[in-house]
């Protein structure tokens, strides 16, 4: 496997190349918080991820997030090209790699600031021209104007400026390139104060309390300035209709954000 030149100096540690110091308190905090939801995963499992035996915990999220990784996967496959795709907060890989099928020709580049999930995805995905980056993302020197496609899939909470989010990945984002956003909510302005109460009692109630500093909520006005194409509605009548009858739809939506002109 021919690493990047950008990877070229960097430690790598199981697989994962190191490209940021350590941050241990919030993948400590990630780590004990997700044990409890149940989306910690033996190797076996994260292997046949999004596909969850039924009844297992959190099967029918799992049901939701095949069709809107199945969606993005297709969507790439019709490109066809050789591309350069990251998706930011990988956590245990499966996503990436399934990019990585979707689109045989392509590097797909998985980024966290999860050194232990890193490591399980490069121990279970360890395919050609498929990279996993320990990485913070406005701390770590990545080229500019390299990235074809950038996702975040059920990440975006865990950042707190939707605005410096986007600058940053602007930056590396090659001129056409897009953002996909997908499997994350967002609020109408009066809504995010309930939306962060619901969130603080939760995190609560679990004895997760340390999360509350990590996870954020993003309203529809923040992201509508930067002009996103819906390429996926939970609010279509056929897709609230396939809810109804088990066929399980996200409940969040697919944008899809172009690099602004010039």
């Amino acid at each position: 496997m021919k690493e990047p030149i950008f990877l070229n100096d960097a430690v790598l540690q199981n697989g994962v190349y190191i490209l940021s110091p350590l941050n241990p308190h919030f993948e400590m905090t990630y780590l004990q918080t997700r044990e409890k939801e149940g989306w910690l995963f033996s190797n076996t499992t994260v292997k046949n991820l999004p596909a969850v035996e039924k009844g297992k915990p959190n099967w029918k999220m799992w049901r939701m997030r095949n069709n809107s990784s199945t969606r993005l996967c297709n969507y790439l496959k019709k490109k066809n090209e050789p591309l350069n795709i990251l998706e930011i907060g990988s956590g245990n890989g499966w996503f990436s790699n399934a990019m990585k099928r979707a689109c045989p020709a392509a590097n797909v580049f998985g980024l966290d600031i999860n050194l232990n999930e890193l490591k399980q995805a490069a121990e279970v995905f360890n395919g050609e021209n498929i990279f996993w980056l320990y990485a913070n993302l406005y701390e770590t020197n990545l080229p500019k104007k390299y990235f074809d496609v950038i996702v975040l899939n059920a990440s975006l909470q865990y950042f707190e400026s939707l605005q410096s989010l986007l600058q940053r990945l602007f930056e590396i984002l090659k001129e056409d390139g897009e953002i996909h956003l997908l499997d994350s909510p967002f609020y109408a302005p009066h809504e995010i104060a309930g939306a962060k109460k619901r969130s603080e009692e939760y995190f609560e109630r679990i004895n997760s309390s340390a999360m509350k500093s990590y996870y954020y909520h993003h309203s529809w006005q923040e992201v509508k300035t930067y002009f996103p194409q819906i390429f996926y509605s939970p609010n279509k009548y056929w897709n609230k209709f396939l809810t109804t009858i088990d066929i399980y739809q996200s409940p969040f939506h697919w944008l899809v954000i172009k690099k602004p002109t010039v």
